[in-house]
Formats: C-alpha cells, structure tokens, sequence
C-alpha cells in the first residue's frame, strides 16, 4: 500500500523550487540519514524514492506530497525525467505524456515527425492511433514546421515541437 501524504511528509521534506528531497529529522527515519538529501537516478533517467523497500518515482511522490492524491502519470513538461521542480509537473493521461516526447534516437532527417523519401522529406504525425500525412516538401525545415503546426493543433499544451528542441 502506498504511503499516505501525511506519512510521506513525515519521512521527506520536498523543494518544489528545485525539485529535491530530503529526509526529515522524524524518529521513523534512519539517524544516519536524517537531514540528507534522498533520490536515485533509474535506469531511464526517473528520479527514485525508496521508502519501506519499495521504489517511487519522485515525480509522483512530489505530486502526492503536493496534492494529496497519488496520480496515475505525471508529466515531465521540459522532458527531463530528474527535473522533479513543482512547476515543471502536470498529471497527465498515457496519451499526453506520449505526446510530449523528444525525437527518436533511431531519427534519422533530424526532424521530429519529418522522414525521408524518394528524395523527399515526408511530414507526418499519429493522433489516436492513426498517422496522418502532413505533405512532401523539398526543404526539412518546411517539413519540421508542417509538423509542428499539426503538434500544436492536435496536441495543444502537451506537443514537443521541433522549434522547441531547437532544431530550426
């Protein structure tokens, strides 16, 4: 069962500034411990919590810390995953979260939502499930914004833009 916010603010003072935690000086924490700060970078780059044996992910502890209730996903707004400062979280559905991801290590054009083809770059994008073709361009950067046009419309606060990765 999954600690209380009470009982997680017991055991952990929470920065939303910066987005650390440290153990508290509560007689439930261990001695040696006690005032440091806490968190373990996982395998995917998420910020981890043990507590009783059992990993968290920081970013829901802080959520719970911070709202009472433990959230089902929270969102990374900038996309860092150790970047756990309050204004930088927003709960999120499986979807949204998916929609705020970066450029795929295998890309290839060097634009988010643009491949190439026949001497060609094609721009397109997945809205639930299915893809929609956004036009063939000579130029990537026409490409990248054709994109990114689609990103903001069906995607709204939660789109990654290839202007916000830089990448134009």
């Amino acid at each position: 069962m999954k600690p209380t916010q009470a009982e997680l603010m017991e055991l952990l003072d929470y920065d939303p500034v910066n987005g650390t935690f440290h153990w508290t000086h509560s007689p439930l924490v261990y001695i040696n411990v006690r005032g440091k700060e806490t968190g373990l970078t996982g395998s995917r780059g998420h910020r981890k919590i043990v507590i009783n044996k059992q990993d968290y992910k920081a970013h829901h502890v802080a959520w719970c810390i911070m709202t009472g209730v433990w959230p089902e996903q929270v969102d990374h707004n900038d996309t860092n995953r150790a970047n756990n400062r309050w204004d930088n979280l927003r709960e999120a559905t499986h979807t949204q979260n998916m929609r705020n991801r970066t450029m795929s290590k295998n890309n290839t054009s060097g634009f988010k939502g643009v491949r190439m083809r026949n001497g060609k770059y094609l721009a397109q994008i997945q809205v639930n499930g299915s893809k929609v073709a956004l036009g063939s361009f000579s130029d990537p950067v026409e490409a990248a914004k054709a994109y990114d046009a689609a990103a903001i419309k069906y995607f709204g606060e939660f789109a990654k833009t290839n202007k916000e990765l830089n990448n134009y």
